[in-house]
């Protein structure tokens, strides 16, 4: 097939044309306008990458405001485009309304610790997974910053800080950070000084983040039986949590957990607990009284009057096996 000309790819993405994934801009200085104008209304491109292109403040604004928040986009790439902390400050507001976006580039761009104080503070709020800022300017200023965030973040699990002018002692704020979070399983910091028992130290608690990210991935989704026995399990201890829901309400399974077991919900800490009795009729029951009147909201029931029914005692181990089911639905 002929290449195609920088018209055609216009076109395509103005007319939302279903096989074009990935538009690529880059090197071509393309004017922001027309890239604003071909996104649009565009919901099928995944990956955008502009990378290598000089726009000022307000032309990036023009293309990030273009982007609508229902667009299907994922992955952006905007490496050495001269960003600032200015910049970032537009992108960060960007990203916390279109939450498909996942993989950010903001490789070879001149952020400096301000960027990173910027950059640090939004990124709790955003879905990112991955995000490069290698080669930015981040300083042992900027990484006290990266370092302050590391605990909140929920959902990134690569952060590329390769070549950043990161000294040992602020790499010491980082390995405490790294213990504190849980998700973060690559995390590449060559041309950083980063001593060998400080290699040692972040190799740990990588690996130990990627364990726990397979442990998730390797459960099945809870059956109805699991949703049923986090049902009753709620009733035995309405005491516990009555008044922390509106009766139609179906209970926040963590909020549950944390309530009735009387610890944050860790899903390592579940895990480790005693298993589940071979024989579940061993778990000690009262009998049912009346008949039960709930409102549902989803799989699970809630019971409005407690006084029309005594549920099943469930089995702690039962219990502890019900919340992590729902706590993983829930993820």
């Amino acid at each position: 097939p002929h290449p195609m000309s920088l018209e055609e790819l216009l076109a395509r993405a103005a007319h939302n044309d279903p096989s074009l994934r990935c538009l690529v801009f880059k090197h071509k200085q393309v004017p922001a306008r027309l890239v604003a104008e071909a996104l649009a209304h565009n919901t099928g491109v995944t990956s955008l990458m502009l990378d290598d292109n000089l726009w000022s403040v307000h032309e990036l604004d023009t293309i990030l405001d273009a982007i609508q928040p229902t667009s299907g986009l994922r992955n952006l790439n905007l490496a050495n485009c001269q960003l600032t902390s200015q910049g970032v400050s537009l992108l960060m507001d960007f990203l916390r309304q279109h939450t498909t976006i996942t993989s950010l580039n903001l490789s070879h761009n001149p952020l400096g610790p301000l960027g990173f104080r910027t950059l640090s503070a939004a990124l709790p709020y955003t879905s990112l997974r991955k995000l490069d800022a290698s080669e930015c300017g981040c300083g042992d200023e900027g990484l006290q910053h990266i370092a302050a965030a590391l605990p909140q973040l929920g959902s990134l699990t690569s952060l590329r800080l390769e070549h950043n002018r990161i000294s040992a002692d602020a790499i010491d704020a980082l390995v405490t950070a790294l213990s504190q979070n849980t998700t973060l399983a690559t995390l590449p910091l060559s041309g950083n000084r980063v001593t060998t028992p400080q290699h040692t130290q972040i190799a740990t608690y990588l690996s130990r983040n990627r364990k726990e990210a397979q442990q998730l991935a390797s459960f099945r989704p809870p059956s109805g039986a699991a949703l049923n026995q986090l049902r009753n399990a709620a009733q035995y201890h309405h005491k516990h949590v009555r008044g922390l829901f509106p009766a139609n309400a179906r209970p926040d399974p963590l909020e549950l957990l944390w309530q009735v077991s009387g610890e944050p919900p860790g899903l390592a800490t579940l895990l480790e607990r005693d298993p589940a009795p071979a024989d579940p009729q061993s778990a000690p029951s009262s009998p049912k009284l009346g008949h039960t009147h709930t409102h549902t909201a989803g799989a699970a029931g809630f019971v409005e009057k407690e006084s029309d029914v005594i549920p099943e005692r469930p089995h702690p181990a039962h219990v502890r096996h019900c919340f992590t089911s729902a706590m993983l639905e829930r993820i």
